[in-house]
C-alpha cells in the first residue's frame, strides 16, 4: 500500500480515514533503513531469497536516492523532498541506523554504509549544543559546513534525538560524551523527556516507558557491569514508546549473547 512509482521507496504515512490513504507521498528514510535492515535479517533467519532481493533493492535505492555529499563526507537526507535548500541541508541523526549499515553493507557491498557511519560520528561530535552538549532532534547544516538546531523545529533533544545514543551503543560506536551527556539528563530527579538546548528548559513529564529502557539499555555502552534490562512494561504505551521498547528488547538480546 506504501510504495511509490518512483525511485524504489515507500511514502512514510497511512492514515485510514482520508483519501487517498497514504495522504503525504514524501518517504521517511529511517523507514527504508529498517524496512531493509528487516528483510535482510528476515532472509537470514528463514532462508528466503526472495526478502534478500528486495532487501537489496531498498538498500540500493537509499544509496541512489537519499545520500548527498558534504564537508562532513556522504549524509543521510530525512526524505526526498522538503529537506534540500540552496544553502542548507535539514538532517536527523536519529536516522542513523548505526547497526543497520552494518547489515546493509553485508547484502549491498558498497563504501557509502562505511561513509554513512563515519559522517554519522562526526555530525554527532560536532552538533553539541548547550550545557550538556546534547545533538538536537532536528539538525541544520550549512553549505560551508557549519552546525546549528534546525529552523522551524524546537531545538531540543527529544523524542527524535533519543534514538541516537540508542543507535550507537547497539552498534558499539565509541562516544563515550553522548552517552555520559544523554545519562546526565535523563538522572535528573524529574526523567525529562525532552531538553532545550537553547533556553535549558527540561519537560514538565518524565520519559516514556520506552525511553527509559534506552536510558537502562544504554549504560551497557557507560558501565563495564550494568545491571540486565527488565522486562518491558509497554501495555497501555503509545506506538513511538512500544516501538522503541521492542527495539532495545532486541537490541539487547544481541549484546548479550
Amino acid at each position: 500500500n506504501l510504495p511509490r512509482s518512483d525511485k524504489g521507496l515507500f511514502a512514510w504515512r497511512w492514515r485510514p480515514d482520508t483519501d487517498p490513504h497514504a495522504d503525504d507521498p514524501n518517504n521517511a528514510s529511517d523507514g527504508e533503513v529498517l524496512m531493509a535492515w528487516a528483510l535482510a535479517r528476515a532472509a537470514a533467519r528463514w532462508n528466503v531469497p526472495a526478502y534478500r532481493e528486495q532487501a537489496v533493492r531498498l538498500a540500493q535505492a537509499v544509496r541512489h536516492s537519499l545520500l548527498r555529499p558534504t564537508p562532513y563526507g556522504q549524509v543521510l537526507i530525512p526524505g526526498a523532498f522538503g529537506f534540500e535548500h540552496a544553502d542548507r541541508l535539514t538532517l536527523n541523526l536519529s536516522y542513523w541506523v548505526f547497526p543497520a549499515f552494518v547489515e546493509l553493507k553485508r547484502i549491498d557491498p558498497a563504501p557509502e554504509w562505511d561513509a554513512l557511519t563515519a559522517s554519522g560520528i562526526k555530525l554527532i561530535n560536532g552538533a553539541r549544543f548547550g550545557e550538556l552538549k546534547l545533538p538536537p532532534d532536528w539538525l541544520q547544516l550549512d553549505k560551508g559546513g557549519a552546525l546549528r538546531p534546525a529552523d522551524g523545529w524546537p531545538p531540543r533533544f527529544g523524542f527524535d534525538a533519543i534514538r541516537i545514543p540508542f543507535h550507537a551503543c547497539w552498534a558499539g560506536l565509541d562516544t563515550p560524551e553522548l552517552y555520559a551527556q544523554a545519562n546526565a539528563l535523563w538522572s535528573q530527579p524529574t526523567h525529562p523527556a525532552w531538553l532545550d538546548l537553547e533556553s535549558g528548559e527540561v519537560a514538565p513529564y518524565a520519559l516514556s516507558s520506552g525511553g527509559r529502557l534506552i536510558w537502562q539499555f544504554m549504560q551497557h555502552c557507560i558501565s563495564p557491569a550494568p545491571q540486565p534490562l527488565p522486562l518491558p512494561q509497554l501495555e497501555g504505551e503509545d506506538y513511538y514508546s512500544s516501538v522503541l521498547g521492542l527495539l532495545v528488547v532486541l537490541a539487547y538480546s544481541e549484546r548479550a549473547r
